[in-house]
């Protein structure tokens, strides 16, 4: 969905559990369900807080065994990385590695995607 259908997205529902990680530091998700939304967040260099696209995405218990049983993800860049596979029939049967390289605002993720019986 491109931004000009940005004011059509829904708004994600409270309570946010925004996807955070450490320079280089990596996370492994097997994703059951998501969704595409908009919320407002307010990073350290914008406490005045901005709109943004979010993408939802459910994980199993095993991955993350806290609630909410899912991530919100608002790093632009990652999310057009994610769509055309969450897109796909058969999204549930993928892995995703999620590295990031540097700090906010400039942070950079890269993402690799393996079927179910591969291994990174």
């Amino acid at each position: 969905m491109g931004y000009e259908n940005f004011d059509k997205l829904p708004l994600i529902e409270s309570p946010m559990e925004i996807f955070e990680l450490r320079d280089r530091e990596y996370k492994d998700l097997i994703i059951t369900n998501w969704k595409e939304g908009r919320s407002t967040i307010k990073p350290d260099w914008q406490p005045e807080g901005k709109e943004v696209k979010v993408l939802r995405v459910w994980v199993p218990q095993s991955i993350k065994p806290m609630f909410p049983n899912y991530y919100d993800i608002t790093a632009q860049g990652l999310i057009a990385q994610m769509l055309p596979f969450l897109q796909r029939s058969d999204f549930m049967k993928m892995k995703f590695r999620i590295t990031k390289y540097g700090e906010p605002p400039k942070a950079r993720f890269q993402l690799q995607v393996k079927n179910e019986t591969e291994t990174f």
